[in-house]
């Protein structure tokens, strides 16, 4: 099966609720996955699927990129 990153981007939380609800159907379903809430490029496997969850609000997005580098 896939080997999953999901990359949480979030500014009050409620992301974080997100991103463990698809961890879980991701497992149930037989997929490889592993929750990163504060990622450097160095964690994430180039050869996996990056799944990004994020919030609305642009914060949450400049966060994903911020501590990407």
């Amino acid at each position: 099966m896939a080997k999953i990153d999901i990359i949480v981007g979030t500014t009050l939380g409620g992301t974080e609720y997100v991103a463990d609800e698809l961890a879980a159907k991701m497992t149930e379903l037989g997929h490889q996955n592993h929750i990163h809430l504060a990622p450097q490029l160095a964690d994430l496997d180039p050869k996996s699927i990056w799944l990004v969850v994020s919030s609305t609000m642009a914060q949450a997005i400049f966060l994903i990129i911020y501590s990407l580098f």
